[in-house]
């Protein structure tokens, strides 16, 4: 690139949505030849910003083991490449979620999958427990080449299933998350032909393209195919799961006008949708806005990956028709572990201040296995202390009982929460109080290679629930 490409590259960029076109200028980070020197300051600015890493880590993202530069199609570009990340404490037989990611629209000279935000995104989530897939593609935004682009991520997703037994997956068990541009790729499985989408994420993501700078390229009939509003007034009842991520500034024009309308028709016709707004987020918030909303999003989309992933590994390892709790409920909890606590730091005041911790937790079985108990050693910030959960299981009412005890308070036995599993989750209520006014109180566990527990209360009677505990479990070696 010359000196006078330089200057139109940046105009176009200026013309267009600069956050949409970060990734434009990528070239100048990935490849730092001397061109980059004839990129005017804003172009490398952008392009720094876009290598910055997503603003969330948990353990274990420097273990995860990365295997590169897998060709996945037989294009002849030489850019168009996978990258796979493996769970480092995945076992050699061992199958895991696979979680693609689809980036938005770029030149694939500019190797999107080597950007930060994907790299760190693919460690992070093969560190929660998935196997993480980033690639490049030949998506361009608004260049006429939605086809194109939709050829490049059916061959992804066929490979990565061609591949499953290579790389660990369960090719039956994936989740599509989607980035920008990316969006209109969502409705390649939203049309029921790809029931192995278990379900899908859209992160600051086109969701209707149909006011969109595509319409200079495409035709109308391109537009509504790939837009996945189109597919709510088609038959919704074959749509996966959603989860939402949304920009409260984004500066990409329409872009949340078209996830405002989506989420608006979804809800008409009852879809299952969960809405993560950030109302000061802008364009790639989860690597921008370094802030508690950006970090509780990433958060709440890998606990949204967790529950239904998993739960989907129930349906294939049980008969479809059985929903039956049974005393080896909690087997896949047995072991020792290591445990990533979140916590908010006050309940039921709108608080959204939360605090991150170590802990560890020990699980035994008891009772013949007709119960289970583990002992945690809990690295509060205020102190380390101690506590213990004993679960037993009654035949007769197919219902478990989990007690907590807390070194803290040892002569005081919280009530009990009473429920059982259904399809790999497990759900659990009780009645309690708290800072002397009646609460209920909701546990959720998946059953899982790498469990997620998460304790909500509700002071209205269960019509909302606030979040407010947060453990991952890694098995320690």
């Amino acid at each position: 690139m010359n000196e006078s490409d330089g200057c139109s590259y940046l105009m176009t960029l200026k013309l267009l949505a600069p956050p949409l076109f970060l990734s434009l200028a990528i070239g100048t980070i990935a490849n730092p030849v001397a061109a980059q020197n004839n990129l005017p300051p804003e172009v490398r600015e952008m392009a720094r910003k876009v290598m910055m890493p997503v603003v969330y880590k948990v353990p274990g993202m420097d273990k995860v083991k990365v295997v590169q530069n897998l060709k996945y199609t037989k294009t002849d570009d030489p850019n168009v490449l996978m990258d796979v990340y493996l769970p480092p404490d995945v076992a050699r037989d061992e199958k895991r979620p696979a979680v693609i990611f689809i980036h938005g629209g770029a030149k694939t000279e500019y190797t999107p999958k080597d950007w930060g935000i994907f790299t760190t995104w693919g460690r992070l989530v093969a560190a929660s427990g998935f196997v993480g897939v980033t690639f490049t593609h030949s998506l361009e935004y608004p260049g006429k080449s939605l086809e194109r682009g939709a050829r490049d991520v059916r061959a992804a997703i066929d490979y990565v299933r061609a591949n499953a037994d290579k790389y660990n997956i369960d090719k039956d068990r994936i989740c599509l998350i989607a980035y920008s541009a990316g969006g209109p790729m969502l409705s390649l499985a939203m049309n029921g032909e790809m029931p192995f989408v278990r379900c899908l994420i859209g992160f600051y993501a086109f969701m209707d393209i149909q006011l969109s700078d595509y319409r200079k390229t495409e035709t109308p009939e391109t537009l509504k195919a790939f837009s996945p509003i189109t597919y709510l007034q088609k038959d919704p009842a074959k749509i996966p799961l959603l989860f939402i991520g949304r920009a409260g500034r984004d500066e990409v024009p329409t872009m949340d006008d078209s996830i405002d309308r989506f989420v608006k028709e979804a809800l008409a016709k009852n879809v299952a949708l969960t809405l993560a707004n950030h109302p000061q987020g802008v364009h790639s918030f989860d690597n921008q806005n370094d802030d508690d909303r950006s970090r509780e999003i990433i958060r709440d989309a890998l606990a949204f990956m967790h529950i239904h992933l998993n739960a989907a590994r129930q349906e294939v390892l049980k008969p479809s028709t059985s929903t039956m709790t049974e005393p080896n409920d909690f087997d896949f909890f047995i072991g020792n572990w290591r445990v990533h606590h979140r916590r908010l730091k006050e309940r039921l005041v709108h608080n959204d201040d939360w605090e991150e911790f170590e802990g560890t937790s020990t699980v035994q079985k008891i009772l013949g296995g007709l119960g289970n108990m583990d002992e945690n050693v809990i690295e509060l910030p205020s102190g380390t202390y101690r506590a213990a959960t004993v679960r037993t299981y009654d035949p007769a009412k197919q219902l478990w009982t989990i007690w907590w005890i807390d070194s803290r308070n040892p002569g005081h036995l919280d009530p009990p929460v009473l429920g059982s599993f259904e399809k790999g989750v497990g759900t659990f209520y009780a009645d309690d109080e708290f800072k002397g006014k009646p609460i209920r109180v909701r546990y959720l566990w998946n059953q899982s290679s790498t469990p997620h527990w998460e304790q909500a209360f509700s002071d209205d009677k269960g019509k909302t629930w606030e979040t407010n505990w947060i453990m991952d479990f890694t098995r320690a070696r």
